[in-house]
This record gives structure tokens, C-alpha cells and sequence, in this order.
């Protein structure tokens, strides 16, 4: 399950929720180790999301547009890397644009409150996530996409490549139309392939189960590290 958000401007935290019973404090606490245990500056985590383990909590970071999102997680929990951060960030930075966020200098952050409820929408959802796909599925790669029928091969070498995708993601990657991507995608899985996940009204196509994620890399401590969020500090 998903135990905390935190999303972090200018390492101040702005907005966030615990869906765990810990306290204020605890909650500083494991901030703080998490700073501590970060490696390199923090511009460097807006490619690939990242992940790392503290006392049996799946830490996922990263950043988009000088925002910091973090997802504490327990270490069973799936589907965090492709498909809750990349919502989360959707939503937040739909609601607070550039502008905002480049110009935040640390007062102010009652305005980010008004996210509180669209990110417990989005914990809620993802906890209701809905598996519609059963059994073995066939193995979806850049040789077997070559025995598809050519009209569904764009959308299959995107996916091949993206890993876990919804129509509107293709959409924009190939220049299809979503409802074209979404009747291909199908089409797709109906031949035997993929994995087809709900979460409220979006549906998702995987190329793995939705349980399997990527594996935690090696971590090392910060050298050169930024200090903790104000409100982590002593």
C-alpha cells in the first residue's frame, strides 16, 4: 500500500498525505533519512524514476519541472514507477503551472492545499485497481512485433518501448488518433499479448504483469547532498 506523498518545491515540502498512523515526527524522521540517503543533486532524478529501500519502506522519487514527488511505499507495492507517479505529476503540475512553481519562494503554501483532495482521489483509485487479464500471455518484443499485422505495428513498437502505455501516450508518440491506438491496442491484446490494467476510467497495457517492477539498484550515500526541507530540520 501506499504510505505517504510528499511533493517538494525548493526543498520545501508543500503537499503531501500519510495513509499510515505515524506521527508528525516519525514522519520528519524518515524524511530526513531519505535526504541522507539520496545520491547526487536532485536535479538528476528527472529522467528514469528512481527507488530506494529504509527499513522496509520502498522510497520512489522523481522530478519533473523542479518538482520533487516522492512515494513511500511497502516493498510488496507495484505499479508506483509506471503508472501512480506519472499521474500524480499530471495532476499537480495541471494545477499549478510553471509560473507557480518557479516563483514560490517558500511562503505561501496554504495555495498547494487545494491538491489535498485530488491526490487522495488518486491514492484511491490506484487501491482500487482492477486486473482484467488471466492466465499466461504470449511475450510482446521489437522481433515479435514483426508477426503482427502491419497496421498494428506502430502502435506495438511504442509499447515495446514505453513498457506500459495508455491510448493517450501512444497518441502522442505516433501521431495516431486515441480511439485508432486504443481499437489497435486491443486488437493486441486479443491476439494473446499484454496485460490490461483499470484504474477508474483509464485503462492501461503492460508489457509485464502489472505486480512486476523494476529492481531497486544499488544506493550510496550523498556526498555532496542538499539539506533537508525546512520542516524536516531540528
Amino acid at each position: 500500500m501506499i504510505q505517504f506523498v510528499w511533493i517538494i518545491i525548493k526543498d520545501t515540502p508543500v503537499a503531501g498525505m500519510k495513509f499510515i498512523k505515524i506521527s508528525d515526527q516519525e514522519e520528519r524522521a524518515r524524511l530526513e533519512k531519505f535526504y541522507g540517503w539520496l545520491s547526487g543533486p536532485l536535479s538528476a532524478f528527472s529522467g528514469k524514476v528512481q527507488d530506494l529501500i529504509i527499513e522496509d519502506t520502498k522510497y520512489y522519487y522523481h522530478t519533473n519541472h523542479g518538482v520533487l514527488f516522492v512515494v513511500g511505499t511497502d516493498l510488496g507495492e507495484s505499479g508506483i514507477p509506471s503508472i501512480f507517479i506519472p499521474e500524480l505529476e499530471e495532476k499537480f503540475l495541471e494545477m499549478f503551472p510553471e509560473q507557480v512553481i518557479s516563483s514560490f519562494d517558500g511562503s505561501n503554501i496554504q495555495q498547494f492545499r487545494a491538491f489535498d483532495q485530488t491526490l487522495l482521489a488518486l491514492v484511491r483509485e490506484f487501491g482500487q485497481r482492477k486486473s482484467e487479464t488471466t492466465g499466461k500471455r504470449k511475450n510482446l518484443d521489437a522481433f515479435e512485433v514483426l508477426n503482427l499485422p502491419s497496421e498494428l505495428q506502430m502502435v506495438a513498437l511504442v509499447l515495446v518501448k514505453l513498457q506500459v502505455v495508455t491510448p493517450e501516450m501512444v497518441s502522442q508518440v505516433s501521431g495516431i488518433p486515441p480511439d485508432t491506438v486504443e481499437q489497435h491496442l486491443r486488437e493486441i491484446y486479443q491476439r494473446g499479448y499484454l496485460y490490461l490494467t483499470t484504474i477508474s476510467d483509464k485503462s492501461y497495457f503492460s508489457i509485464k504483469p502489472f505486480g512486476v517492477d523494476t529492481t531497486p539498484g544499488m544506493i550510496s550515500r550523498r556526498t555532496s547532498r542538499a539539506s533537508p526541507p525546512p520542516s524536516a530540520q531540528t
